[in-house]
């Protein structure tokens, strides 16, 4: 075997890749090796965004303590697209104590992603005396002489991701290892690795860079965006077990929300959750009101009474922690929680209103008011909506997230914490016809999306519940006038949701690192909204992912969990089954009273279709379906979630297989035909409407 000419045997080398104006040039330097430029072409120009030299080399490794520079030598081209670099750095005077390189490059459409592989011979590791010092690989790609502006992105966890800004080209870089962040360092950019086991096959540390042209800011931020949330994508791990789980933790959830422990009478026709045997509370961790529409939710499928007289119990309770002073500030607001001595507060026991239990409260009213028709829950709906309103500046911002009892707003607002006003303003707008609240709505949207185009909006300053609630805002309001600029809008928050995925499928929260349950619902919340606008499959797949990942963070314990966090285990599977349903020739979903559309056509629970409907795969075993009966003609549509690689389905109706419309491809068999959703490594979906 011949050895691998070095590159000083020859010129200059220029490595480009398919669909791309990014290449990568190989430069003779002293001693057999080379410097390392990633350059831009542009017509006959060419122009380096990073350049490594002698003094500023790609890579260091510590081994023991010793740092060791990493200096490359070969190369070669396997693929079209695809390069290899290689080098080797001895560690001591014998032959065999070395370091060894290996990076493998793949490029397309100007993205390459750089794979490392590092490792130290058993020589070397031998010939190095032990120390406490941690082995360390610390890759590098050192800026060209300037200014060049960096930005950066949160991403979940502490990790972040950075854009280089100079002369109209950007340069974004994104860890793909896990843990592992980008960081400034002595004028380039690093990605550190501690605790790197060198020994055997090595250690592994992978990044991906893209360059694209931005001539403003606010081109830069939408392109590490676009970048971050591609590579979050891209490191998603195939679930260990594709198992049903949708029905079961929807029921689970909803028999910790039923819990006669949990609640806590409040004169005769009253209910609120209890803390504990002093305090109860309808706000913050708690939002009984949205508790309240779970479990009406679950009544429409059950026709079990119990939930329903819950569900209105609870509903008239939240009522009770509303603001009705009319010398107060803050009238209209609702309370978080409240001493048996008559004394309201929030759950860190301050005398605060916070913005977004106020909001979610108004919502869940405003739904129970469309079951019960109580006015008194409509009433307390409307004035929750009036002080929100009050509470926005001319901007169409919140003044502030929470409020003291005096009327002063307390600091370190997030101008994203308007997205939980939005949905309570438009629904206002609904039940009153009152353009002011509607107004509103649309002053806060268009600010925000000039704040984006204009990037004055930080992200950092956003948690993921915030930006997930501002996606179900931005797309409420759109429905009034179905704007696409709402839509490309909420697509766009929607990225930075995508960037703070993490490999399992949850999501992070960088401000609330210890709420990454709620973060997660938040996320598969969003995505859900985002379904009934975007047909692309990627939004359901994050939903199921992110209930996957719920459902493990949440674990078997669920009636430890908070009321507010069984509320969406309860409602998102339900929710998911609905907007599958959505994917149905000429179906839509109504969420609020888990129906579908269908032309004229309205396909709503039936507690009895449980038990004339079987669905469940050939061998027998179960799938995760809803069964939605149209009162007039008696036809079940029924929206089907199964595991990969089911192909078919065995639907039995009153002990016979009935005949069905595949509402997905259109055909009419006694067969029921699955299709992938996504790749179909998820998860296999089917939409059926079953005749009588």
């Amino acid at each position: 075997m011949t050895t691998p000419p070095t590159l000083s045997e020859k010129q200059e080398t220029l490595y480009r890749f398919p669909y791309s104006h990014t290449a990568l040039e190989l430069v003779p330097d002293n001693r057999d090796l080379f410097r390392v430029r990633l350059c831009w072409l542009r017509g006959k120009g060419i122009r380096a965004v990073f350049e490594t030299t002698a003094f500023r080399p790609i890579a260091e490794v510590t081994l023991r303590g010793q740092t060791f520079p990493v200096y490359l030598n070969q190369h070669s081209r396997k693929k079209r697209d695809r390069i290899v670099l290689a080098g080797r750095r001895k560690t001591a005077t014998a032959s065999r104590a070395a370091l060894r390189f290996l990076v493998f490059i793949e490029g397309r459409e100007d993205t390459l992603a750089w794979t490392w592989r590092v490792g130290a011979t058993a020589p070397a590791l031998a010939a190095t005396p032990l120390t406490d010092t941690p082995d360390t690989i610390r890759l590098r790609l050192p800026f060209l002489p300037g200014q060049p502006q960096v930005f950066s992105l949160a991403l979940g966890l502490e990790e972040r991701a950075l854009a280089v800004w100079s002369k109209e080209l950007v340069a974004t870089l994104v860890s793909k290892t896990e843990g592992v962040s980008p960081e400034v360092r002595e004028n380039a950019i690093e990605l550190v690795h501690t605790h790197a086991q060198l020994g055997g096959e090595g250690a592994t540390l992978g990044w991906e860079t893209r360059l694209a042209l931005a001539k403003t800011e606010a081109d830069v931020h939408q392109a590490l965006r676009a970048h971050a949330a591609l590579v979050a994508d891209t490191r998603q791990r195939r679930a260990e077990t594709h198992e049903p789980f949708l029905w079961e933790l929807s029921t689970q959830a909803a028999l910790g929300l039923m819990e006669e422990g949990r609640v806590r009478k409040r004169g005769v026709d009253r209910l609120s959750y209890c803390l504990d045997e002093n305090r109860t509370a309808a706000g913050e961790g708690t939002d009984a009101a949205l508790a309240a529409t779970a479990l009406l939710g679950r009544y429409y499928l059950t026709g079990d009474d119990a939930l329903r007289r819950r569900a209105r119990l609870l509903g008239r309770g939240v009522c009770d922690y509303q603001v009705t002073s009319e010398e107060s500030p803050h009238w209209g607001a609702i309370w978080d929680v409240h001493w048996q001595e008559r004394r309201f507060e929030d759950i860190h026991g301050q005398p605060t209103v916070s913005t977004a239990a106020t909001a979610r409260a108004a919502t869940g009213l405003h739904i129970l008011h469309a079951h019960f028709q109580t006015e008194l829950l409509s009433r307390t709906a409307i004035g929750a909506a009036q002080w929100l309103l009050l509470r926005m500046d001319k901007d169409g911002f919140l003044q502030g997230e929470r409020f003291h009892e005096g009327g002063e707003a307390l600091p370190h607002v997030s101008p994203w914490a308007v997205g939980e006003a939005l949905i309570p303003l438009v629904e206002t707008f609904r039940r009153t016809n009152n353009e002011t609240f509607l107004r509103a709505a649309l002053r806060s949207v268009a600010n925000i999306e000039e704040g984006m185009e204009l990037a004055t909006l930080a992200p950092d300053v956003a948690s993921t519940q915030q930006l997930a609630a501002l996606v179900e805002g931005v797309l409420m309001v759109s429905r009034e006038y179905e704007s696409e600029r709402m839509i490309a809008l909420a697509k766009e928050v929607a990225t930075l949701l995508r960037t703070r995925r993490r490999p399992d499928g949850s999501l992070g929260d960088p401000l609330h690192p210890d709420e990454n349950l709620l973060a997660t619902l938040a996320g598969a919340q969003a995505a859900i909204a985002l379904s009934r606008v975007d047909k692309d499959h990627r939004w359901l797949l994050l939903a199921l992912r992110a209930l996957r990942a719920a459902k493990s963070l949440a674990g078997d314990e669920l009636n430890a969990l908070p009321v507010a966090t069984l509320t969406r285990l309860t409602q998102l599977p339900l929710a998911l089954l609905l907007a599958v349903g959505a994917l149905g020739s000429h179906c839509s979903a109504d969420r609020e009273k888990l129906a579908v559309l269908r032309q004229w056509q309205t396909f709503a629970p039936e507690p009895a279709a449980w038990e004339y409907l079987q669905v469940t795969t050939p061998e027998g075993e179960p799938v995760d379906y809803l069964p939605l009966v149209c009162p007039t003609t008696l036809q079940v549509l029924i929206p089907v979630i199964a595991p990969p690689g089911t192909k078919l389905l065995k639907i039995v109706k009153n002990q016979r297989e009935p005949m069905m419309r595949n509402l997905l491809n259109g055909t009419l068999d006694t067969r029921a035909e699955l299709i992938p959703l996504g790749d179909g490594s998820e998860a296999m979906i089917g939409v059926f409407l079953a005749d009588t």
